[in-house]
This record gives structure tokens, sequence and C-alpha cells, in this order.
């Protein structure tokens, strides 16, 4: 797990700087003066005010707002000298006024950002400053970074609340609707006994669940003012996000319905009501008892967009051509985010003959416009091999087709862990992230992360006691929202900016309200898009590229093989820390002047297209030198024998894995994606000649042994 980020980190989140009262640039906020108060205004909406202060150890500090302008409602987030956010308050001043409480544990220069609650809106405050102990005078400005490396982008934070207010509806109680509408056929046995079902007439509570299947659950949308059936904001037809729960106990008529499984993300849909999307959080209790119900799952799923078109088409409903269909992502967590994925395949089986559901806008049957997939630690029941039905055959758990996917899974996961069923070893979600075309495709690992607190109705702690560092449940979701949000305003809403939380490392840029120590981000963008060197599926040869280039150098390296980094696998000791679907580089080293080379084809040497060199690393969790942070140096040389190096650093630090105190087999290696700008290597040796790019060099020396994976070596946009 992340121990530490270097000084200053923070000032990376600059980028805009606007002729404001205060800076949008940390390395130029305002110096704070303990004792004092100082007054300052959002404007124009969405802006940030960054302040610094010089702090000494074991003194203890307040930041407070107060005389807040008619509207304003403050938000303070607080970082470290080393740039961990140690602080974060919304409303814990008086009022809507905002305060934190911080005792320094290291001298140095902190920073304090304050932000309006409502991105679109504006308003001025007072900022107080005080101190319990002898402070310092401020120093002089720190000089900023060196080298022509471009500043980091600023996107908007998505924890913020959006501008829309949060409209929800009574839930949706379309009980046995396969009796009630015949445009809801009952699952085919096909599906059922690929499901694992022994027959179709299983039975619940006296209802057949298959002949006779709910399609119900919570709805939120964007209102022009928050509360039960206000109207529909302007600014429509709106994405829809469908929500798919996972395998739980089902709520039985005790004295809290908000504890049913569909109602547990609602904290989620709220949020992106906020932001323009209207969401269906579906009720997949009826499959419960199906083992593992998963293709049933996708099939519902299926059923409650169509449920959806024939409301929206209803002139009485209230979201009456309010809900665009050609913009749909689907989200599911546990079981409900295998049955997302399941889902996108059967959408695109187009119905009638070849197997699939007769669905999809109009005629009823087709495909619908299933934009983007998210899958919170999602199981993996169908991986291509197990056999769940005895005689169907269900593809194996990845995307059939290229479509924007995310990701999301914790080191301290307690129930989908990565290692069930005997040998298997790629029963979870980041075996569908790598296994699942590139369009592009996001990964969060969250250390500290459980597995049930993605769904607020899920109360007990699955990851007691399996690692040394939790988070809290509500950190966790806060991650889930930031995440979430920003890749659905990124890839349904047209808002591109927000897909910068991706695309750079979370120890350089993050949403302020998300937990910083907590984030190791993968990521890779569309195919077409993108220069590959060696994402090592083919070519398996260690002398050879996938892309057919060689030679490769590892001639000084300790036992380097391309390998499957498969996990927990008690067969085979080779990769069984490694919890991926990939083949990768597997290789040690016994000195910090040990180098793996690798090589580009003569038609790839010209990468002046491509800003970003891209890879994933991580170090191994079994070797002796894994337990703290690893830095590399990485070069690239040209056909005159140039060598330009740069530190790993400027991309991210190549963390820790966790140790699993349950079982030390499942410690998670897991890879990271770093993308370093060539404009660094350019600032480095400006002699480098990017049009004839001949090498890629990995050097170890950042300590003197250790082991790594590395895997999809590509220039990237």
């Amino acid at each position: 797990m992340p121990s530490k980020r270097p000084p200053l980190i923070l000032l990376l989140l600059a980028g805009l700087a606007a002729a404001d009262d205060h800076s949008d640039d940390p390395y130029q906020g305002t110096w704070l003066t303990p004792g004092s108060s100082i007054s300052g205004s959002i404007d124009p909406a969405g802006e940030r005010d960054w302040f610094r202060l010089t702090v000494s150890d074991q003194v203890s500090y307040r930041f407070e707002t107060s005389q807040l302008t008619l509207g304003m409602d403050s938000v303070i987030a607080l970082f470290a000298p080393d740039g961990q956010r140690v602080g974060y308050d919304d409303d814990g001043g008086v009022g809507l006024a905002s305060r934190i409480d911080w005792t320094a544990t290291a001298s140095g220069t902190a920073y304090l950002v304050v932000l309006h609650y409502a991105s679109t809106q504006t308003g001025g405050y007072q900022l107080e400053t005080t101190a319990s102990g002898p402070v310092a005078p401020p120093p002089p400005p720190p000089p900023p970074p060196a080298g022509a490396v471009p500043a980091l982008p600023q996107p908007p934070d998505p924890m913020l609340v959006g501008p829309y207010g949060v409209g929800r509806l009574n839930d949706l109680n379309y009980r046995n609707v396969v009796a009630a509408q015949s445009v809801f056929p009952m699952v085919p046995e096909a599906v059922l006994a690929r499901d694992g079902a022994s027959s179709s007439s299983t039975l619940r509570n006296g209802q057949d669940l298959i002949r006779g299947y709910d399609v119900s659950g919570s709805l939120r949308y964007p209102a022009t003012t928050s509360g039960l059936n206000t109207p529909v904001a302007a600014g429509g037809p709106f994405p829809l996000v469908v929500i798919a729960h996972g395998n739980h106990r089902r709520y039985s008529g005790g004295s809290d319905p908000s504890a049913e499984n569909y109602r547990g993300y609602l904290y989620l849909q709220d949020h992106l009501a906020s932001h323009g999307f209207v969401s269906l959080s579906v009720d997949l209790d009826d499959f419960t008892d199906l083992a593992p119900g998963i293709v049933s799952r996708g099939w519902l799923l299926l059923y409650s967009i169509e449920a959806m078109e024939i409301l929206s088409g209803n002139s009485g409903f209230q979201l009456y051509g309010q809900i665009d269909l050609d913009r749909i992502a689907l989200l599911g967590h546990s079981r409900g985010g295998e049955a997302v994925v399941q889902a996108q395949r059967l959408d695109q089986m187009l119905g009638g003959s070849d197997g699939g559901p007769a669905v999809g806008p109009g005629s009823g049957e087709g495909r619908f416009g299933i934009d983007a997939v998210v899958a919170v630690a999602a199981t993996r029941f169908f991986d291509g091999s197990f056999d769940w039905g005895g005689s169907q055959t269900v593809p194996e758990s990845v995307l059939a087709s290229a479509v924007p996917f995310l990701g999301v899974w914790g080191d301290a996961d307690g129930d989908v862990d990565g290692s069930s069923y005997g040998s298997n070893t790629t029963l979870h979600v980041q075996a569908i992230y790598d296994g699942s075309p590139a369009a592009p495709k996001q990964f969060v690992f969250v250390h500290g992360a459980n597995h049930n607190a993605w769904n607020t109705s899920w109360a007990s702690d699955d990851g007691a006691g399996l690692v040394s560092q939790r988070i809290s449940a509500s950190a966790q979701r806060s991650i889930l929202v930031a995440y979430a949000t920003s890749f659905l305003l990124g890839h349904l809403a047209g808002q591109p900016d927000y897909l910068d939380y991706f695309r750079f490392s979370a120890d350089k840029l993050l949403p302020i309200s998300a937990a910083a120590s907590s984030v190791q981000l993968q990521y890779q963008a569309a195919s077409p898009q993108v220069l590959h060197v060696d994402d090592f599926e083919s070519q398996s040869s260690l002398g050879t590229t996938s892309e057919g280039a060689s030679p490769v150098g590892s001639s000084s390296l300790v036992s380097p093989v391309e390998t499957w980094l498969t996990g927990a696998d008690r067969s085979s000791s080779a990769t069984r820390s490694w919890f991926h679907r990939t083949r990768a580089l597997l290789t040690g080293w016994n000195a910090s002047s040990d180098v793996y080379q690798s090589r580009l084809t003569a038609s790839q040497e010209d990468v002046r297209g491509y800003p970003y060199l891209s890879f994933r690393i991580g170090q191994d969790a079994r070797h002796s030198s894994s337990g703290s942070e690893l830095v590399i140096e990485v070069g690239l040389e040209d056909a005159g024998g140039v060598v330009a190096w740069v530190s790993s650093q400027q991309a991210g630090y190549i963390p820790v894995a966790q140790r699993r105190y349950d079982d030390v087999l499942l410690s998670k290696s897991m890879l990271k994606t770093l993308r370093l700008p060539l404009a660094g290597f350019s600032a480095a040796n400006p002699s480098i000649d990017l049009s004839r790019v001949r090498r890629v060099h990995f050097k170890f020396s950042g300590r003197p042994q250790g082991q790594v994976a590395i895997d999809d070596i590509e220039f990237s946009p």
C-alpha cells in the first residue's frame, strides 16, 4: 500500500491559473498566517481557491470558513507537506461553513483548498486560521518543478454535487410481469441450464421465479428541485444507468425496508441524478436461488431496460420522453458485476433464433445502446472452462465488443478474493478487465476496501482482520462515487475532462474528496489509438516482442520469463501472487544496474504522434524486498544510440501489496499503469530523436534487488 507521497505532489494538480482573488495553482496559493482571517470568493463557478501555510511539527491548527454569502456552501480540503490529504470537511462549521482541526506531524508547507459544494454555484467566504503553538513565518515561494514536462490537467472534482436536483419516484413494483404483459417472456430453458438451474419451475415463497419474475427497483432522475415526483429538469433526454446488486439475503418484512439489496446504491444514484443521469437499481432477488444465476440476472437487466423504454413512451409517466436509450450504462456489484458483462453479451446476440433476448428499441428486438459497463468487486463464475449447467457452455465473462469498461476491486475483499473453486484462478473482476478489449478500459484497485461496503444494505465487514491498513465504508463508497461519476460523465455525457482521473496515476491526480492513499489505477486507451510495443500475448519467446521485433535484451536479469499472471493457484508457485488474466514479463534483478530492453519494429520507430509512453508494472509480493514503494528509471534509445532517461516517479510510485493475514497466497500483486510524457524524455536529453526510437529500457536502479512484472508496453494518447 502506498506509504508516502513526494513533497509538493499536490502542486501537480495545477494546470489552469485564473486571474482571481486566490490562485487556482497551488504553487501560487495565498500564504496564510495563523491568527489572521482572509476573505475569498468562488467565482467563476467551479474554480478552486488555493492557500499555503508553513507548519511546524506537533503544532495544532484550525482552518474554518465563516461569513458565507447567500448561496455559498463551502468545502475545504487540507494536504500535509508530504502531499497526503489529511482533512476534508463540508458542513463541520457553523451552518454550511467548514472546519478542519489538524496536528502537524512534520514541518513544511501545507496546502488548503476551498471550493463550493455545488460545481455550478458561486459565493464568498472568510477563511480563519489559528494555531496552538509557535508558528514559522512563510518562506519565499518555491520554484516550479525543473524540466519542460507539462503540468497535469485540473478536471472538475466529480464528488461535487452536480447542477440538477435529485428527483425520485416510488420504487417500481411490477410483480409477476410475465403474467401481466406478454412483452416479457419467461427465461428460456437454455438460459436456465447455463445458470445451473435444474428446472424452470423453481419456487420461492410459492411463486415460480421464472414464469413470474418481477421488474422492480429504485429510480432517480435529474429534477428541477430535489424531492418526490418533482418536475424533470430541462436538458433531457438523459442517459440511463442500470444498476445490478449481488447475491445477498432478501429483506423479508422487518422494520427497515431500506435494507432491500437494490436500495444499497441510493448514495450513488442520488449523486448521478445531480449530474444528469437517470438510474434504475434493479431488484434481482428473484434469482437468488440459482447457482450461480449470472445469465438470468443479465436477462432481467435487459428486460428492465425494456420496461424503461415502455414507460418513457407513456405520456402519463413522469419521465415521458426523457430517457435516452441510445446512451445506456450497466453498473453491477458482485454477481451483479458479472451479470452486467453477460448482459452486454446477450445484447449483442440480437434476439430470436440465435438465442438472445427479444428486446430492443422500437420493434422489441435488437440491440440497446449499451455504451459503457462498470463492474465492482465482480464475480467471474464463467471463466471459459467450468461448465455450471452440465451441458450448456457460456462464453467467458469478458466484454463481447469494445465499449468503455471500468473495473473496481479491493484487496480486503473477503468474498470475491480470487481463489474460489480449487485451483481456478481468474474468478474476479481483474480478469474481466484483462480479457476485454480496450475502448478504453480503466481499473481502480482500492487498498483496504472490502466486498460489502459498496452496498449500504450489506452491513457486515467481510474484510475484518484481512489486511493491516483498511479504509472506512464511507471512504470506500466515496471512491466509487468519484470514479464512477468521472467514468460516466466522460463516456456517456460528453465531458472528457473527467477521464483525466484515469489517465494519470492517483498519486499525481486525484479527486480532492477521494482517499489518496488507497487508489491504484490501470488504464489502456482504445486499441486503434495505441502503438503496441509488447503486450506479451503472442510471440512467447523471451527474445521477441508480440509485434515481432527482436532482439529483446534481458541477459543481466534474474530468471526472466514471459508467463501468465494468474493468481493463487495452489498447483504451482510460479505466479501464484498475481491476480490477473494476462501474459507478462516476470523478472528479478540482483543489481541496480540491471536493465530490461524492449524493441520497436522498423515501422514503429516514429513515436512523435504519441504524447505518452505507457506500461503496466507491479512488484511481486513474494519477494523479500517488496515492502516499500519502488522507483525505476525508464529510457528511450534512438537509432543513433542516444538514450534519454527519466524517473518512473514522474508518473507515480510502484506500490506495495498488502499481506493477507487469512491466506498469504491471497496477497495480491497487482499491476499499475504508469504513463510517462514523451516531453519528459526530450527535456532530459534534447538530443533524443523521437522519430527514430529503437528501444525502451527499464533500469531497476531504485533498489539493488527485487522482482516485478511488466505488461502492455505501448505509446498512447
